[in-house]
């Protein structure tokens, strides 16, 4: 129970584990067989059926004995003190008063196993020492409204991120970094993790799915922050659902209407420059119907806004819009885009996504603008990419036939003119080529093709 995950917490599922180091567990069906599907959690617990939650001692301290073995060593001095000593009164209520201590003490024990807070887990210990790291930078949560006073910088993100990547986030996605690290982290406040961290106004609204690798997700951000300066602080700063809305009062957060959401709010904010959108090779969060309302809400705004940057889609080679994405990755999401049906996103809650659905349709157009609007903007992205690899392709090429007809000089005996070799001059830090000789002149070319 307490993992989060709700095929795992549903109170009649029935599964068996085996344990493959100190930090981890295989969950197994009844039968015995792996589990295949992601059910990643570091919280919770597991409750033992009788009397397996009696004898197993597995998880308890070196130094606290378990149940079963205090109860043993009950019976065996029991046993020891009525055959070795002669019976009298006196003895039999010794006997009986430790018979009753030891068995206090069995039971104590093992209502001290049984408690939820008898020790701290390893991701609990990590986590009061990354508490105690922000801490020292934000002494307490700075509670804001909700919607655009809400967002987090790619350093602040980056440096979640590399605090619990390695023994914890892994390849995992949002799904877990929310259960396990955001929701404990914020527990105590009752506050969103920007709050936690430390608030920033909004620049960039995310769109993104949750379905996407959180080190992906990350390294995305980072790009795009690195290619698109930030206008009024150091860096840019984002709103990122996860951590910028309160998920301890998600109802306030999402509220009755869509348009009073945070999400509406953040993306509606004058401060708010466009769009990025965190998209990889299968482009997923285009199946999702929150990120069909943020497209929407986009396309929207850009064409009222002519200052407004729309969609700006971001991968982790690069920002696509800027032509800095690999080609390999452009023409995956190109593929993927393609076949695009908005009206196929899908949602957890029904209601959420007949209300999007009917928005949609209300808009000018209708889906068929909202999936030409998408579609051109992956269009004139993959356009830019083209155009900056075939700039970058033709670089190369130059140069490489500048070495080749160096190599052809050398190889042929050829002295090779100083006007050559002063082109080059600066990048060697030689002036004058005067007085060379043909030996020397060889090394320079030499160092030039290197």
């Amino acid at each position: 129970s307490g993992t989060g995950v709700h095929e795992l917490d549903a109170p009649q599922r029935c599964l068996r584990a085996r344990r493959l180091h100190p930090l981890s567990l295989e969950l197994l069906t009844p039968e015995g067989e792996p589990i295949s599907a992601d059910r990643c959690s570091s919280v919770g617990y597991i409750h033992q059926p009788f009397p397996m939650a009696f004898v197993d001692s597995v998880h308890m301290p070196p130094m606290i004995p378990s149940p079963i073995g205090i109860v043993l060593g009950l019976l065996l001095a029991v046993i020891s003190f009525l055959i070795f000593q002669p019976a009298r009164p006196a003895d039999d209520m010794a006997v009986v008063a430790l018979a009753i201590g030891l068995s206090l003490a069995a039971t104590a024990s093992f209502a001290r196993r049984c408690s939820k807070e008898w020790r701290m887990t390893p991701i609990e210990k990590m986590h009061a020492a990354f508490c105690s790291k922000i801490r020292q930078e934000v002494p307490c949560a700075q509670r804001t409204e909700r919607g655009p006073m809400r967002a987090i910088t790619a350093s602040q993100l980056q440096e979640l991120f590399s605090f619990y990547s390695h023994d914890y986030i892994k390849q995992r996605t949002m799904h877990y970094v929310y259960r396990n690290i955001v929701l404990p982290l914020t527990a105590e406040e009752k506050v969103s993790y920007a709050e936690f961290v430390g608030a920033h106004r909004v620049e960039w609204f995310v769109s993104h799915c949750w379905a996407t690798q959180f080190a992906e997700f990350v390294e995305s951000i980072s790009r795009h922050s690195q290619e698109v300066p930030s206008e009024v602080e150091f860096e840019c700063s984002y709103w990122i659902c996860t951590f910028s809305m309160n998920q301890w009062i998600l109802e306030e957060e999402i509220g009755v209407d869509i348009k009073e959401s945070s999400f509406s709010l953040a993306l509606h904010s004058e401060s708010c420059r466009g769009t990025a959108m965190v998209i990889d090779e299968a482009a997923l969060p285009l199946s999702r119907v929150w990120c069909l309302y943020e497209i929407m809400t986009t396309y929207e705004r850009s064409k009222l806004d002519g200052s407004f940057a729309g969609v700006l889609l971001c991968s982790h080679s690069g920002v696509l819009n800027k032509g800095s994405a690999s080609m390999d990755v452009a023409i995956k999401i190109a593929s993927a885009v393609m076949t695009l049906d908005l009206r196929n996103a899908g949602a957890s809650k029904q209601a959420d996504k007949d209300a999007i659905f009917s928005m949609v349709r209300s808009v000018q157009g209708g889906f068929q603008a909202v999936n030409g609007f998408v579609r051109s903007a992956f269009q004139e992205s993959l356009l830019e990419v083209h155009q900056v690899f075939n700039k970058r392709f033709g670089d190369f090429m130059k140069a490489m036939e500048g070495q080749s007809a160096m190599l052809h000089h050398l190889t042929t005996g050829s002295c090779i003119e100083f006007s050559e070799l002063a082109k080059h001059g600066e990048a060697e830090g030689v002036d004058d080529y005067s007085g060379c000789d043909l030996h020397m002149q060889e090394e320079m070319a030499v160092k030039i093709l290197v």
